[in-house]
Formats: structure tokens, sequence, C-alpha cells
């Protein structure tokens, strides 16, 4: 789970999983929320949290196709739109 990748930094970060956007079932599957933005998380991709971040996980057998992201993508214009 992504929590233990972040084992040292769970007392900075917020975990929201399946996250609903909007009225239908849209959901991100993972939201973090950085709470202290002066204090850097050094581990993999958390070098480069900002406030809020969404995550989308996909299975090994689909690609990233353009209909996806923009999907992925619609799904964080509902996020911040709420």
């Amino acid at each position: 789970m992504i929590r233990l990748e972040f084992i040292d930094f769970l007392f900075l970060l917020e975990f929201f999983p399946e996250y609903s956007v909007g009225v239908d079932p849209k959901k991100i599957d993972i939201v973090i929320v950085k709470k202290d933005l002066h204090v850097s998380i050094n581990k993999n991709i958390g070098f480069i949290f900002k406030t809020h971040n969404l995550i989308e996980y996909k299975s090994y057998k689909l690609s990233l196709s353009l209909s996806e992201y923009d999907k992925a993508h619609g799904r964080a214009r509902f996020y911040v739109s709420e």
C-alpha cells in the first residue's frame, strides 16, 4: 500500500482512498494531501508532491491511452472544482 512507502511522513500527509468526485460514481484511486508545504519528502515520488496529489492506479494489462489520460484529467478537474 502507498502508506507504507511514506511511513516516515504519515504525520505530514492525509490519505483519502476511493475519493468520490462529482455526483456520478467517478472516483480517484487515492488523494494525498500534504499538510505542510515547507517540509520536503525525500522518498521516490514524494519530492514532487504539492498540496493535493491525485493518484490513479492502472492494471499492468492496460496501456495509458489518450482516453484514459482524459478520464484521469477530467476527474482531477472535478476534484479542483469541488
